[in-house]
């Protein structure tokens, strides 16, 4: 465990599943602290908060009819900041005026505004999405602001008649088939086969044979020469630097290609389904490999008959076709998105200490996998990495690791414990969201947010330890997690969300502490029979509790128990016991459960004991230092046990 942790568990908050409450002046709850509330509606605009502190507005729609529609700075003294996806899709207006405050324009946003020929300001744009403003025929010019640095998939598509553009010269993200459909299109490969922006190629559709690209392009746009089955060749500068996503795909025809060593970054799919690339050269420059940026050609077929794990540049490109107890080797520093994704075939992957990164997708269903332990030195575990591993029981997450993407073990139905490292600041969307064999879950000192469904729909979820660290709980963080019968916070927890704990229906008591200031009239199921707040006089607890209408009981200052003496009962342990993270001949010591083996169990009642809240009748063997003390060493020494660092 990291000295982080051990100096942390004096700090640790046991939780059964629980709430938080509101310390707001004379308010008694605040029931719409979060931008999961009610749609808000100032004037003809919806809006949301993007965060609880409300540090900015999201536009969600627009209900008028003018012909000029203006998007206001600040709504309820927050400037707006964004405008949400389809926010104002299909509308009749004519014009629209986006202040400087706007950031990001959504999904769809202004599609289909056919009438709309005007864009005014928007000079703090950063990112226009997906199809945002796809379908407005009416549009003949735009001028994109220079705060913008990425154009999305199909943003202009279908603008039939925007004829004139005008780019800002640090802009060279553009996405596929952003302006595809527009006369400045037709009109740009009517003067050259190659259409080049600031240097990225955004399309060659039009070119044939072999292809010379002029030296000086820097990018292969996303797209760029997608489905191309009339070109042969390709000839890149050594000015190039990135491939974009599907820039090759399905190019029929390309049999060879030789990457120059200025080439850094190849997306995802960049030459999938091109079948007949079978000879390419690929420079020890390239860094990034994206996703399947080889599936379906005959190069990663040759590849994979003479070793199913595909290895380039020290990254896992492919691993799909593995079977078995997988051995990564040492000097692999990455393992690529989607690189085993849908394996059916793997049970166990040895990973080595080279190793830093584990992308997204890079195990998902994984269905036959048992157990994972990421070695120290991985520091970011992507999106979906493990989601729908079912058989995964054993997850061992390094104190390393200080990023874990959404869902990363979402559905590893099987998964029974998890410790979560205090190096981790956030615990994104979903993370743990229905690993319904989850039991005991520890949450280390240092991590600040859980954000929405993290553990969502853990039904057997029974003993989770959450650190004072922690700081906010998201929307429906807990929900569904009808296990849990006890919640008690420490000090630092400041805001619980909407239906944080709704369909927790065996929750009996929760304890609140003062430092709490938001918390929703849902966060709880206050309605089941003999539901109790615990708290402090005078703090958002008591008033909560009067609020609902629940049972209080006022608490003095918080006692935690450091020392506590044995008791004298000595039962006798199992010598020969195993534990479950090591063939380590167990001495028995910590086991205060019985079971043969020392495991996150044993640690939570040993925590319970420590605090005071459910006292040990076998509390001697706790007392693993033997100093005829059970504290906070003892603890920290069964943890380290359980984590394979220090044996006992």
């Amino acid at each position: 465990m990291t000295k982080r942790f051990i100096a942390g568990l004096m700090t640790l908050v046991l939780v059964f599943g629980g709430a938080a409450l509101s310390d707001s002046n004379n308010n008694i709850i605040n029931t719409s602290i979060t931008a999961s509330a009610a749609n808000r509606v100032e004037g003809y605009f919806e809006y949301a908060f993007i965060d609880d502190v409300r540090s900015g507005v999201n536009i969600l729609g627009y209900n008028g009819n003018e012909s000029n529609v203006v998007i206001p700075s600040y709504i309820n003294g927050a400037p707006v900041v964004s405008i949400g996806d389809y926010a104002l899709c299909h509308n009749g207006m004519t014009s629209v005026t986006i202040p400087a405050s706007v950031k990001s324009i959504g999904t769809y946003a202004f599609y289909h505004c056919s009438n709309l020929s005007v864009i005014n300001n928007g000079s703090g744009i950063s990112d226009i999405g997906m199809y945002a403003f796809s379908c407005c025929t009416s549009l003949y010019k735009i001028t994109i602001p220079g705060s913008v640095t990425e154009i999305g998939y199909g943003a202009f598509d279908s603008c039939s008649n925007l004829e004139n553009i005008n780019f800002p010269k640090n802009l060279t993200n553009f996405h596929a088939n952003a302006f595809a459909g527009t006369k400045w299109l037709a009109n740009k490969q009517r003067q050259s086969d190659l259409v080049i922006v600031n240097g990225t190629i955004i399309n060659g559709a039009n070119c044939r044979g072999y292809v010379s690209i002029p030296s000086g392009v820097t990018g292969i746009g996303d797209h760029a020469f997608a489905e191309n089955r009339n070109i042969t060749g390709i000839n890149m500068p050594s000015t190039v630097k990135t491939i974009g996503a599907f820039a090759f795909g399905c190019c029929d025809k390309l049999r060879s290609i030789n990457i120059p060593n200025s080439v850094t970054r190849i997306e995802y799919d960049a030459f999938k389904g091109s079948s007949n690339l079978e000879n390419i050269i690929i420079p020890s420059s390239v860094t990034y490999f994206g996703s399947d940026a080889f599936t379906d050609t005959k190069w990663l077929a040759n590849q994979k008959h003479r070793n199913p794990l595909v290895v380039v540049n020290n990254i896992v490109i492919d691993g799909k076709s593995c079977s078995g107890n997988v051995v990564i080797p040492n000097g692999v520093k990455a393992i690529c998105n989607n690189a085993f994704a849908l394996n059916s075939m793997i049970t166990d992957v040895s990973m080595p200490g080279s190793l830093r990164e584990i992308g997204d997708y890079s195990f998902t269903s994984c269905t036959a996998l048992q157990k994972v332990v990421i070695p120290y030195g991985v520091t970011s575990i992507g999106s979906n990495a493990f989601l729908e591993a079912r058989s995964i029981k054993y997850a061992e997450i390094p104190n390393s690791v200080t990023y874990m993407g959404q869902e990363a073990f979402k559905e590893c139905s099987a998964l029974e414990a998890v410790n979560v490292p205090g190096s981790v600041d956030t615990l994104e969307l979903a993370t743990f969201q229905e690993c319904r064999s989850l039991k005991a879950v520890n949450i280390e000192d240092g991590v600040k947010t859980l954000k929405e469904y993290v553990f969502s729909n853990c039904s057997a979820l029974t003993d989770i330890y959450i650190s004072g660290s922690v700081e906010t709980v998201g929307w429906r963080t807990f929900y569904g997690c009808n296990s849990l019968n006890e919640i008690t916070f420490n000090e630092g927890t400041s805001s619980i969300a909407a239906d944080a704990f709704q369909k927790c229906d065996s929750i009996m008591t929760v304890t609140l502490p003062k430092s709490l200031t938001n918390i929703t009239a849902t966060s709880f199921n206050y309605s089941i029979p003999g539901f109790k707040i615990r708290g402090f006089a005078g703090t958002t607890a008591q008033r909560l509790a009067a609020y609902a209408n629940v049972g209080f009981e006022i608490l003095e200052e918080p006692i935690i128990a450091t020392e506590i003496k044995i008791q004298n009962s000595e039962p006798k342990l199992n010598s020969n016991a195993k534990s479950e993270t090591t063939s380590y001949k167990y001495t028995g010591k910590g086991d205060v459960n019985g079971d043969g083996k020392l495991n996150t169990s044993d640690f939570a009642k040993v925590a319970a004991h420590i605090k005071g809240k459910k006292l040990l009748d076998n509390a001697s063997v706790a007392d693993v230092n033997n100093d005829n003390l059970v504290n906070i060493t003892d603890l920290s020494k069964i943890a380290a046990h359980i984590k394979g660092k220090k044996m006992l």
